[in-house]
């Protein structure tokens, strides 16, 4: 059955980093998705695992602003890694009852056909459209039969409903008569990845937007400055194309593909709970529509035990657009939208003293550290699930400025995470949580009544976690953690400093033996 009605199949490209040339793949997707690309396959068949979700991310967070479906080919632990709308799977590839069971019912499903007598075990499946390869010869794909032809092509039509692809061989000079003989889109390769040149034509007429699709500007985009302010708040700036707005979620992944280029190593799953934190606290800045900037601006609202606090992070511009001020200016907007007598942020040491001109002071020092995951699982702890959401609650609270309800209940939780409990008689005496990144893993929060605690833990965590590299954000004011740390063998990887605008927050940092996350606090 077709799973997303409506989708648009016209222009499929399929990609190919060898014949870029100079030009990185994602210039070459984008000028393709201005040109008119309605989808995009990410088929890449020498990376691993690793780049491939890397760039898969990227590409990701590029084509969801325009509603454009990310495809996977062949990969569908690539596919889920990087929240793919879909794969495309071969003959020989994962079953596509298997895959239909991983990636959920709303996921695109392709399917190649090479040979007519594969259609009709392909008619019992649920899937989402077929791929017709190759009609023609072609260098690009040499593991394929020996071509359909355009009357194969036009019999296949005839036989089925489903909605055909057809690749292999096609260009601008013959994808008029490939359409003509049944096909719904054509898929190219070397015809735009290996094109000298690329030129963005006069946009095709809107296509209904997708689900999540990214929401209109805060205003229209004038040929002149123009300054506003949106009825949440934001103090907004288009100038020649330039625009600044709250996210959607799905753009969310944008700004964190951007931290993970720039080897921040966020969690697989972070983009759900910063997202259940505020929802209105992640900004924009797009220009033409291409986002090129983010920022994340995270209010938590007053409590009885304290005012409102805010938090900062997730501040990147994309490297290749650095210094023209679309940075400075979303700051300035997100900043503005943030109402909180305490503003916090986590800076590195290059960036302290710039922060120092809106008022942010530094605090204190942090640094994260690195180690191994492994060992055993120490006696006395237990799956955090089984205490009270309400005991973590209040425990969390001692530890961290503000009451964080709706993110706890989404870190706690994610597939993936691991949180584990400490008790002591009819007390909680620590928690910790550890989720899986980019690379290896991070543990944070990792609150603890004392050191005894807090190693108990530490040594469950790392038990827990998956294979590879342990990373851990130690507040350096609280000697024991750094004890904590350096008696693991960990080795500091970089500092941050923890920077205040208004009055320091109150908790308890000797409690505090893991920071949760430098983008939230």
């Amino acid at each position: 059955m077709t799973r997303r009605p409506g989708f648009d199949l016209s222009l499929y490209l399929v990609t190919d980093r060898k014949l870029c040339g100079e030009r990185s793949l994602a210039d070459v997707a984008g000028l393709a998705v201005r040109g008119g690309a309605s989808v995009v396959q990410l088929r890449e068949k020498s990376l691993g695992f690793r780049d491939m979700v890397t760039l898969g991310r990227a590409l990701k967070a590029l084509l969801a602003p325009h509603g454009v479906p990310l495809i996977v080919n062949d990969r569908v632990d690539v596919a889920l890694a990087v929240q793919a709308d879909g794969v495309h799977l071969g003959q020989s590839d994962m079953p596509a009852t298997l895959a239909r069971q991983l990636l959920g019912p709303a996921a695109l499903i392709g399917l190649s056909l090479e040979r007519t007598d594969q259609l009709a075990e392909a008619e019992g499946l649920d899937i989402d459209y077929y791929g017709v390869s190759p009609i023609y010869p072609t260098p690009t794909k040499t593991d394929t039969g020996p071509g359909w032809g355009l009357g194969g092509l036009r019999d296949l039509r005839a036989a089925t409903a489903r909605p055909l692809v057809a690749i292999g061989g096609i260009g601008a000079h013959n994808a008029a008569e490939v359409i003509r003989a049944g096909a719904d889109g054509i898929a190219v390769v070397s015809a735009i990845c290996a094109a000298p040149g690329s030129r963005e034509r006069e946009p095709r007429p809107a296509r209904r937007r997708a689900p999540g699709a990214c929401p209109p500007p805060l205003t229209a985009t004038p040929t002149k400055e123009a300054r506003m302010t949106s009825p949440h708040g934001i103090s907004t700036t288009v100038d020649d194309g330039y625009a600044i707005r709250r996210m959607a979620r799905h753009e969310l992944d944008f700004a964190l593909a951007l931290a993970e280029a720039e080897g921040w190593n966020p969690g697989l799953r972070d983009a759900e709970a910063f997202w259940r934190a505020d929802a209105d606290g992640f900004f924009l800045g797009a220009q033409h529509g291409e986002p090129v900037a983010a920022v994340s601006a995270v209010r938590y609202a007053a409590d009885e035990q304290g005012p409102a606090f805010g938090f900062i992070g997730l501040y990147l511009v994309r490297p290749d657009l650095r210094g023209r001020g679309y940075g400075l200016r979303l700051w300035n907007a997100a900043l503005q939208a943030l109402a909180a007598p305490t503003i916090g942020l986590d800076a590195v040491v290059a960036q302290q003293r710039a922060y120092t001109k809106d008022g942010f002071a530094l605090a204190l020092r942090n640094s994260r550290y690195e180690g191994a995951a492994g060992g055993e699982m120490p006696p006395g702890l237990h799956r955090l699930v089984e205490t009270p959401f309400a005991e973590v609650l209040a425990y969390d609270r001692r530890c961290f400025p503000a009451r964080r309800e709706a993110f706890l209940t989404s870190w706690l939780s994610l597939p993936g995470h691991v949180a584990l409990g400490l008790r002591r008689g009819e007390s909680l005496a620590g928690y910790g949580v550890v989720r899986p990144c980019g690379v290896g893993s991070k543990i944070g929060p990792l609150f603890a009544d004392d050191a005894a605690a807090a190693h108990s833990l530490f040594h469950g965590l790392c038990a827990a976690a998956q294979q590879g590299p342990v990373f851990l954000d130690v507040p350096l004011p609280n000697a024991a953690a750094v004890r904590l740390a350096e008696s693991h063998g960990m080795r500091q990887v970089f500092e941050t400093g923890r920077m205040y605008r208004g009055p320091a927050p109150a908790y308890d940092l000797e409690r505090v033996f893991g920071v949760t996350s430098f983008e939230l606090g």
